[in-house]
């Protein structure tokens, strides 16, 4: 009977325990129950509240991107339109040296041709002041041939002939 005695205090401690873990486990499963409904929304939002990090992440990043791309056409598109400018630039200046040196060859080959035709015209003055002294020159000695002729003439009338005597003239 000691047997039994101890097989009932036993029992009765179990069916104590197991009745104190039945109420326990009735009284405490809505909190359980809440707190782990809880807990998954506690991590449903904190999944949620990644994600939403996580896409205002991806869309800063995709924003600067096209700002980069953005940025660096605009960049390329200047550098384009620069060198296009230089280009037309060059090309402007070597129209412009092209059109100076056309110009400076034409104004060198009009101050040859002027310095030609003033040599033409010095040298035609030249020709005729020495054709001119040549004229002057014959004329002076065509005077000169004539004076003398002149005075061969005079010398020759003013000697005496017989016919003059006869005529009863003396030229002086």
């Amino acid at each position: 009977a000691e047997f039994a005695a101890i097989r009932r205090n036993r029992r009765a401690r179990l069916e104590k325990a197991l009745r104190l873990a039945m109420f326990l486990h009735a009284r405490t499963k809505p909190w359980v129950e809440g707190a782990r409904e809880r807990a998954a929304e506690v991590a449903k939002r904190r999944e949620a509240e990644r994600r939403r990090e996580e896409e205002r992440r991806k869309a800063e990043e995709e924003r600067q991107r096209q700002e980069r791309e953005k940025l660096e056409a605009e960049r390329k598109q200047m550098e384009e339109e620069q060198a296009k400018r230089e280009a037309e630039q060059k090309v402007r200046e070597a129209e412009q040296r092209r059109l100076d040196e056309e110009r400076r060859a034409k104004d060198e080959e009009l101050q040859r041709d002027l310095e030609r035709q003033r040599e033409d015209l010095r040298k035609k003055e030249e020709e005729e002041r020495q054709a001119l002294a040549e004229e002057r020159r014959k004329l002076a000695e065509e005077r000169l041939a004539l004076e003398e002729e002149k005075k061969q003439r005079n010398s020759i009338l003013a000697q005496a002939s017989p016919q003059h005597a006869r005529s009863g003239s003396a030229v002086p």
